[in-house]
């Protein structure tokens, strides 16, 4: 049970297992001039100088060591800018706003703001039914609630030491769009240990949560016909940029205007049974374990932007460096889930996600209107029915 496991020490766990080079700047920039500064001054006499030289691990370390509280604290408000790799949409027919307070009142989800608040609850829901969420206000119109999972797994066959990280799912809430959509970030393999539907059982382990606290059931929001209708707009905001089509004879074609966009490799399977046949040569030394890293580090990356039938979508920046892409999955794993994958999710910005969400609604409603009108005029609907759910 997590419960036993030391917070500081799963937190320190978690940053070293899970955070990237990415995620680790970020981090970074969120403790300087709160628990570090990179200047020798009087002025900063009760922060703990370090240099642009030191490692992250250092760093990270002596902040830990020192300011434990607040750099937990920091690490906690950066999970909800962390879950940006997966997200799915739900309609609710209700607002919760009420239903949340009251729920915090009676113990059932935490106070982020409160005075008393230290840290997230985490349970392993492997084998706990009882969650609590972290509950914060981002704006009017926007909440989060952050349910925290212990997550175990070894990193090899061989490895006889289990580690344990913490793996955030939020739950954002807009009410005032009705809209509950649920965001997940990446997980290494072999803490997935092979489960090629954990991120789907996270996301229904959190509708089921809402099921009984709230008395209602998200009704997943069907993006097959809402994607449909933006890629046929003549916008100069957003384009398609990979599309797969499935013939009837089972015959695939991707259509991809851009080479960083994913695409499917024939010889992962081959890859992975050369890792496994030689795991004695990989772990002969330092070098040869840090390649078998990167391998399977590549592997899991190829394997996350891949599936199918899928289209993806690039919403433009005022910097083209700063736009965002998404692919969706639809009826992903045939589990009635349509499933948005952020590309390159580690410099996706929060606010952006937000954005391509009431982008999203906004055009269902736009949809939704000029349906009639299409049908009125006797104008011919395109077939989708490739793309409908099963």
């Amino acid at each position: 049970m997590t419960r036993k496991i030391n917070y500081s020490d799963l937190i320190k766990t978690t940053v070293k297992e899970n955070y990237v080079q990415a995620i680790q700047k970020k981090l970074l920039e969120k403790l300087k001039d709160e628990v570090i500064t990179y200047e020798d001054t009087i002025f900063n006499y009760d922060l703990i100088y370090v240099q642009k030289s030191q490692s992250f691990e250092e760093i990270f370390n002596l902040a830990l060591e020192k300011f434990e509280q607040k750099t937990i604290q920091i690490i906690q408000e950066l999970d909800y800018e962390l879950a940006i790799k997966y997200a799915t949409l739900y309609t609710i027919e209700q607002p919760i706003l009420g239903k949340i307070d009251a729920l915090i009142r009676k113990g059932k989800i935490l106070d982020s703001t409160s005075s008393t608040f230290t840290e997230d609850y985490v349970t392993d829901w492997t084998y706990e039914t009882n969650l609590m969420p972290s509950f914060k206000k981002y704006d009017e119109n926007t909440y989060f609630l952050k349910f925290s999972n212990a997550v175990s797994g070894h990193t090899t066959a061989e490895s006889s030491s289990r580690i344990t990280i913490k793996y955030p799912v939020i739950a954002v809430y807009y009410s005032d769009l009705n809209i509950i959509e649920i965001r997940l970030d990446a997980i290494k393999g072999y803490l997935r240990r092979g489960n090629e539907y954990y991120y789907v059982q996270q996301i229904h382990k959190v509708i089921e949560w809402f099921q009984i606290h709230f008395g209602l059931t998200p009704l997943p929001l069907d993006l097959v016909s809402i994607v449909e209708f933006i890629s046929n707009l003549d916008e100069e905001q957003v384009n398609v940029v990979a599309k797969e089509l499935k013939y009837r004879t089972g015959s695939k074609v991707v259509l991809d205007t851009g080479r960083n966009d994913s695409a499917v490799l024939p010889l992962l399977g081959d890859l992975k049974q050369i890792i496994n046949d030689n795991q004695k040569l990989f772990m002969s030394c330092d070098n040869t374990k840090e390649i078998q890293k990167l391998l399977n580090d590549f592997i899991d990356e190829i394997e996350e932007d891949s599936d199918s039938p899928w289209i993806s979508l690039r919403w433009s920046d005022e910097q083209s460096s700063k736009a965002t892409k998404v692919k969706f999955s639809f009826n992903y794993k045939e589990k009635r889930i349509d499933l948005l994958q952020y590309y390159n999710s580690s410099s996706t910005e929060m606010e952006r996600m937000n954005y391509v969400t009431k982008y999203l609604i906004e055009y269902k409603e736009k949809y939704e209107n000029e349906r009639p009108t299409a049908f009125e005029s006797g104008e011919a609907i395109e077939d989708t029915s490739a793309l409908q759910k099963e």
